[in-house]
């Protein structure tokens, strides 16, 4: 009750899930309960890191335009989440929070220009996490799969294992693959209508799940929950980034702009002589490139 009182959280963790069809044996809201679980277990670890931190109510829709022909896939479109994210900074500056993480847990959610867009209209810091991207998976499961699959059915197993049917009943989440090559390789991006690549719903095989595995993995990405959410406790968004150049002797750098240039720059030169010197950094600051 003190905190809430003095208004001193300092981050806000969102958690963002979907409803959308998981196999036969998995929730509609496996990602809304899956980022809901996540977001506090990590909120509890950051603060009793020293961290003070808030979680918010979980948005359990996401953008699901694929789904849309599969009964009750409530799809949530791009334009209405920034629509919210637009309205949430006003409340959370008022309460002295100064930055919100976004923990994402449904992979048609992609908030990277959405942040983009807002960030310069708020001094809320915005940061953005796949829960799901925090480790590699392949470590702790045979097949992870896309959607449903071992990894999630393995967390579900672990965060809420009376909602997961007997895996017996799930289907085996075959996925028909894209015929160009491109799209296969993943070099090429199309979204997909989901009812065309899998007849279950699912993108994976959950046949291999298991709540030890779940917990093994939870377990693992916690690692990295505390320490994050510390770090971004402390730091404003310009103390994220390295000013020094990595690999590099000084006092020379490669150009920052792109890879294949070989023009040397010396970095201790004013960035006004780094202009007359590499016109790929010129051709950046003028367009505003990251």
């Amino acid at each position: 009750m003190e905190n809430r009182a003095t208004g001193s959280y300092e981050l806000a963790i969102l958690p963002w899930g979907a409803t959308e069809a998981h196999n036969v044996h998995l929730p509609y809201g496996t990602d809304t309960i899956e980022s809901g679980f996540i977001a506090a277990e990590a909120a509890r670890l950051a603060w009793e890191a020293g961290a003070k931190v808030v979680v918010l109510p979980t948005v359990p829709f996401g953008v699901n335009t694929g789904q849309l022909d599969i009964p009750l896939c409530l799809s949530m479109n791009p334009s209405t989440q920034l629509a919210l994210l637009q309205d949430l900074p006003v409340s959370l500056e008022r309460a002295g929070v100064r930055k919100l993480v976004i923990l994402n847990g449904h992979g048609g959610n992609d908030f990277r220009a959405i942040i983009r867009e807002l960030q310069p209209t708020t001094t809320l810091f915005f940061t953005l996490v796949n829960w799901y991207s925090m480790i590699d998976p392949k470590a702790y499961f045979t097949t992870p799969g896309d959607h449903a699959g071992e990894l999630e059915t393995s967390v579900m197993m672990r965060v809420a294992p009376e909602l997961v049917h007997p895996l017996g009943e799930a289907g085996r989440g075959q996925a028909r693959q894209f015929r160009v090559r491109g799209l296969r390789e993943g070099w090429v991006w199309a979204p997909r209508k989901w009812t065309a690549v899998t007849n279950d719903t699912g993108v994976g095989d959950p046949r291999g799940s298991s709540a030890e595995k779940g917990q093994r993995f939870v377990h693992a990405s916690r690692i990295n929950w505390p320490n994050s959410l510390w770090s971004f406790r402390l730091r404003t968004p310009m103390s994220c980034i390295n000013r020094s150049i990595p690999h590099l002797p000084t006092p020379y750098a490669l150009c920052p702009v792109q890879s294949e240039c070989t023009q040397r720059l010396e970095i201790m030169k004013p960035r006004d002589e780094w202009n007359r010197t590499c016109r790929c950094f010129v051709v950046s600051r003028r367009h505003g490139d990251d």
